[in-house]
């Protein structure tokens, strides 16, 4: 038995088509009975790292095996998705990174965006109300600063345009992976830098 070039198994002059995997695999033939498999012949291919199939008949004969080249498409294919999940999570930490307003970097993650929510809510009313408001916030970095209605009201427009900037990068970085032709144009892709601040 032997691998073509063109991933086909070749076993007693029968050709079998085989899958296209990012690893390298092991391919193993086996002669079982026909009421088995009508052809006589039973296939695994085990990827690198793989649980091995083997004939759940009696009577099987192993007829031999040979090492299966991993595939340079598939092998691209998905280094491109690891790579699109890492930008992923590189966009949501990016996302809730401290965000820079007023001069002053204010907190950006899940908790303190409901913190935000809540103070613009109030600072909303205020201004409905016709009523003075104002506000000392604790910055990122453990400073204070007193916030009016107007300024309070602008902190999710400014995390918004941030939030636009990141997703911007992020579309721009998946488009470079969707266009890399080689693992080469992968590795050459810089996802830690030319995040927005």
């Amino acid at each position: 038995m032997h691998i073509t070039e063109d991933r086909h198994l070749i076993v007693n002059s029968q050709s079998y088509s085989l899958p296209s995997l990012p690893v390298e695999a092991i391919v193993r033939a086996w002669s079982v009975p026909e009421d088995y498999r009508p052809d006589g012949v039973f296939i695994s291919v085990t990827p690198q790292g793989g649980i091995e199939e083997v004939p759940a008949c009696s009577g099987a004969q192993l007829i031999g095996e040979a090492k299966l080249e991993a595939d340079p498409a598939a092998k691209l294919a998905a280094a491109k998705t690891e790579l699109r999940a890492r930008v992923n999570a590189e966009r949501y930490r990016q996302e809730t990174m401290p965000l820079t307003y007023l001069g002053k970097t204010f907190d950006a993650d899940e908790r303190s965006i409901q913190r935000i929510t809540g103070a613009v809510q109030a600072a909303q009313a205020a201004v409905s109300a016709g009523a003075p408001f104002s506000i000392d916030w604790v910055c990122a970095d453990n400073t204070e600063i007193t916030l009016d209605a107007q300024q309070m009201i602008g902190m999710p427009a400014a995390l918004m345009q941030r939030v636009y900037a990141v997703h911007l990068h992020a579309r721009q970085l998946k488009a470079a992976v969707d266009a890399a032709t080689t693992e080469a144009d992968l590795a050459a892709i810089d996802i830690a830098t030319g995040w927005p601040a």
